[in-house]
């Protein structure tokens, strides 16, 4: 939905956002419980499979290949090209989930590069329920398959990159927490193209429109 048509309709909006310096702070911290289960699991299955190899001498042969110069720049180079491919499905699956609110379409949803970071911006204001869908969206549906692809083949290339991934939502996680107040079908979030966060639309008491489990006029940035 437009902006200006929920303005006139009597919405109220507030921001949530944050500095570029917070952002890099947010993004090592509210991924890391993600990450501490994932590696737990990576090492319960990595112990079993170490404990299986040991028990069949499969280990020395294993390990006989070594690890040369011309291994090691193969696996960089299929480290960044695969990393470049996970990166464009994570800014892909935003789109996808927003839109699941675009009136619009793929005329609302605009891909960009700024400060070296790729983005996708939804131009129309969602529900606060699919913004949190877009915002959860690459964790679940790019990192998820991609740390259980890394468990069943035990690649530890796939393994970091999973890990890469889930640090690479945390601005996400953030506006999920920030949304969490916010009633997901009567609120509205608009993404912020030239900021890190969203500008969330909450119905005024004029409006008729119920606001349960949604806030007053507390700042949230």
């Amino acid at each position: 939905m437009e902006p200006i048509k929920l303005s006139s309709s009597g919405y109220r909006s507030q921001k949530i956002t944050m500095s570029f310096l917070k952002a890099n702070t947010v993004s090592l911290i509210y991924p890391i419980p993600f990450v501490i289960l994932y590696m737990a699991i990576v090492l319960l299955v990595e112990s079993s499979r170490m404990a299986e190899s040991l028990a069949t001498g499969q280990v020395a042969a294993q390990t006989a290949g070594g690890f040369g110069m011309n291994n090691l720049l193969i696996e960089f180079l299929l480290y960044m090209v695969l990393l470049f491919v996970l990166i464009v499905l994570h800014e892909l699956t935003h789109a996808l989930f927003f839109l699941l609110g675009c009136e619009n379409g793929w005329k609302s949803i605009k891909f960009g590069i700024k400060a070296l970071t790729p983005y996708c911006h939804c131009k129309e204001a969602v529900t606060v329920s699919v913004a949190r869908q877009s915002c959860l969206g690459p964790l679940w549906a790019v990192a998820l398959p991609l740390g259980v692809i890394a468990l069943i083949t035990g690649s530890f290339l796939l393994y970091l990159l999973t890990i890469v991934m889930i640090f690479g939502s945390g601005a996400d996680l953030w506006i999920v927490f920030k949304l969490r107040r916010f009633n997901g079908k009567t609120c509205y979030a608009l993404d912020m193209e030239n900021e890190i966060g969203m500008t969330v639309f909450v119905p005024d008491e004029n409006t008729g429109i119920s606001t349960a489990d949604t806030p007053g006029t507390e700042a949230d940035a």
